[in-house]
């Protein structure tokens, strides 16, 4: 599985202890990690190819973990990105739980502390590892059940897989 970390650049000198703490949480779990923290030759933020380097990474990551301690629109931005490219994406702060604010199935939040940060980061990939589609499984239908899937899945506002996916799993 391979996850990006992401945090705000603008907030390094206040959280980086907390950026590298949750850094080596992700790093005690079996997953790749990406992340702009690990890569001396990133862009910098006043660089062009900064952005196009973090969206290339939330899209070839399974999973996004960011920092937004240092809260800020960049950040809002890349979660949004995140959970519309269907990326479980869980943010965190030391200041406050978003997962109030957020009702999305792809977006998960935490507040965290040095003490329940590898807790938190562990739970989140576990959790991952029943999202991640590695099955295929092909089969015919008549064009009115197909009908009214599609209908069913626009009422539900997701695509067809998605639609079925989520009927099996409230079994």
């Amino acid at each position: 599985m391979n996850i990006f970390f992401t945090a705000s650049y603008t907030g390094k000198a206040k959280y980086q202890k907390y950026y590298n703490l949750i850094i080596d949480s992700i790093k005690k779990t079996d997953v790749t990690l990406q992340s702009p923290e690990l890569d001396k030759n990133f862009p910098t933020p006043s660089e062009l190819p900064h952005y196009q380097k973090i969206k290339d990474g939330i899209y070839s990551s399974d999973a996004v973990i960011m920092d937004v301690s240092d809260e800020g629109f960049q950040l809002g931005y890349e979660a949004a990105l995140s959970v519309q490219n269907k990326k479980h994406v869980l943010v965190l702060s030391l200041l406050r739980d978003f997962s109030q604010k957020i009702d999305n199935r792809y977006f998960h939040a935490a507040k965290y502390s040095d003490m329940n940060i590898e807790d938190i980061i562990f739970d989140f990939i576990n959790s991952l590892k029943k999202h991640q589609f590695d099955q295929r499984f092909n089969f015919f239908l008549s064009t009115k059940q197909l009908n009214t899937l599609a209908l069913n899945a626009t009422k539900h506002n997701q695509t067809k897989s998605d639609y079925l996916r989520s009927l099996i799993d409230s079994q």
